[in-house]
């Protein structure tokens, strides 16, 4: 179950959206956003085979995670 939330781009983009909002662009919003890219990437390294139908969300998470921390601190600056 817990599998099946780590692969949909939705937590992702979550993560994206607070950290890019509550930080901006600071050092430490850039080293978060590099943390979590190299925590996606070791979780596509380690993860079981894709299957054809989740294949596309489990690659999708990590462009994700940058385009929304994009939004984020976009966000704050129009707030």
């Amino acid at each position: 179950m817990i599998l099946r939330i780590i692969d949909s781009p939705l937590p992702w983009a979550i993560a994206g959206v607070a950290i890019g909002f509550a930080l901006g662009v600071t050092t430490i919003s850039s080293w978060l956003l590099v943390a979590g890219l190299i925590g996606y990437l070791i979780y596509l390294a380690l993860h079981r085979d894709a299957m054809e139908g989740t294949e596309g969300n489990l690659v999708a998470a990590g462009p994700v995670l940058m385009l929304a921390w994009i939004l984020g601190f976009i966000l704050k600056d129009l707030v």
